[in-house]
């Protein structure tokens, strides 16, 4: 399985305009492709960068599923080539008498066991995946 981010980066001008999210912003939308053995590829959408969130970290996670981490969301690649976004919301009911209901519980974030590396900046100021090189 090869695992790559459409990010909005061209040299031409670093930002193609298909990605943004907003006209003036610098919002951006975010895609995972997954390419599997047989050619066979599945492109899903990992949420809008709002400004800030280029560096996406990629670890293998205990279960063998793929954990995407930037400063905003999380998100998980499973064998599948299925993504889903790990909720990090909650919500709580103040009682009459002053105590808390938790209504909604954020998803516990599963164990990286093997760095992979980052979606990020190069050396070379271009962006792109940078293989685990001891900085995560």
């Amino acid at each position: 399985m090869y695992i790559y981010e459409n990010y909005q980066v061209d040299r031409a001008d670093r930002h193609r305009r298909d990605y943004n999210s907003h006209p003036l912003l610098a919002e951006y939308k975010r895609f995972v492709t997954v390419e599997r053995h047989n050619g066979k590829s599945l492109r899903t959408e990992i949420g809008s960068d709002p400004g800030g969130g280029e560096r996406v970290t990629v670890c293998e996670t205990s279960d063998g599923n793929i954990l995407f981490e930037d400063r905003f969301m999380s998100h998980i690649l499973s064998g599948a080539g299925e993504v889903r976004e790990i909720s990090s919301a909650s919500a709580f009911r103040i009682n009459p008498d002053g105590s808390l209901d938790q209504l909604i519980k954020p998803d516990a974030t599963p164990l990286c066991v093997r760095k992979l590396g980052r979606f990020d900046f190069g050396k070379d100021g271009a962006y792109g995946f940078q293989r685990n090189e001891g900085r995560i």
